[in-house]
């Protein structure tokens, strides 16, 4: 995912709309389910975030930042999408697959994520490899701001009691805004998801086939 806010960016537009469609498609509904899921299930959630930015890959002139499913050729050690892995970044590898088999085999590989609140994240450099918390909490606040930008009708996108009101379609639940589930919302979604599937699969074919 491209963690690049747009309001840093110095006429950077590529890096600006890339923040938009990753963090519409990608980062924002990530953690409204992250948070739906810790409202509504008793069992532990382990979310991550991977921000480091490959040297060698097949998206290297492009200058892309940390994307969707970079930390693949890292937590599988491998040549995913033609990533070289640099001696640095070999070392981050060996420890995302020292996580990750953590996980696997005591089940509690970092703190567990609570509402807007925990993540781990895998870096190299000054930030390294931590916990970091409220980070989902800024995002969410950015994602309101994102939603509103490509749908406004988002119940999402608002974040307080009163903007929701104003909404006919949304209603407030508990602390935050929500679609009223008729069932031309259900319909509205389910097309929705189709159409991001099968653009998604569209993508990964042509990028590596």
């Amino acid at each position: 995912m491209l963690i690049v806010d747009p309001s840093t960016t110095d006429k950077d537009y590529f890096n600006a709309f890339s923040w938009l469609i990753a963090n519409y498609y990608c980062y924002c509904p990530s953690f409204y389910l992250f948070n739906y899921l810790a409202t509504i299930s008793s069992s532990s959630i382990y979310v991550y975030l991977f921000i480091h930015p490959s040297e060698n890959w097949i998206f290297t002139p492009l200058h892309f930042n940390a994307t969707h499913l970079t930390e693949i050729p890292y937590v599988f050690h491998n040549q995913f999408a033609a990533t070289q892995l640099t001696p640095v970044e070999t070392n981050l590898s060996l420890k995302l697959i020292k996580y990750f088999t953590s996980f696997h085999l005591s089940k509690q590989p970092w703190p567990s994520y609570k509402i807007n609140q925990t993540i781990f994240i895998f870096d190299i450099g000054d930030h390294g490899i931590k916990t970091q918390f409220g980070y989902g909490k800024q995002m969410i606040e950015k994602c309101s701001v994102v939603l509103k930008y490509f749908d406004s009708d988002d119940c999402h996108a608002y974040l307080t009691e009163q903007e929701c009101s104003k909404m006919k379609h949304c209603q407030w639940i508990g602390d935050h805004c929500d679609t009223i589930q008729t069932s031309s919302a259900l319909q509205n979604k389910h097309y929705s998801f189709t159409f991001s599937i099968v653009v998604l699969t569209f993508l990964i074919n042509f990028l590596f086939k």
